[in-house]
C-alpha cells in the first residue's frame, strides 16, 4: 500500500481528529498491526489521508475487535506523555 510515498509505516502517518486519541493509546506492536490491516483494507487501491483517518476515527468497533480489544479497554489506557 502506497498512502503517501513518504509514509512507509504508521509511525510516519499524521493522524487527526479522533484517530490521534485513539492511535496514542496503542503498543507499538499494536499500531503495526493496525498498519497491516489497513495494507490489506486497501490492497487494490491507494487510500486518501482522509479515508485512513476517516476509518480509524469512526471504525474503532472494526479495528479494535481486530486487534483483540475492546473500545473501553482502549480507553482505558493512560494516553504517553
Amino acid at each position: 500500500m502506497t498512502i503517501q510515498k513518504e509514509v512507509s509505516n504508521i509511525n510516519n502517518f499524521e493522524f487527526w481528529g479522533p484517530a490521534v486519541n485513539a492511535v496514542r493509546r496503542l503498543s507499538y506492536q499494536e499500531k503495526q498491526d493496525l498498519w497491516d490491516m489497513l495494507e490489506e483494507l486497501y490492497y487494490d487501491t491507494i487510500p486518501t489521508e482522509t479515508e485512513i483517518n476517516d476509518f480509524v476515527s469512526y471504525n474503532r468497533e472494526t479495528w479494535t475487535q481486530w486487534l483483540g480489544i475492546t473500545e473501553e479497554e482502549l480507553f482505558d489506557r493512560e494516553l504517553p506523555e
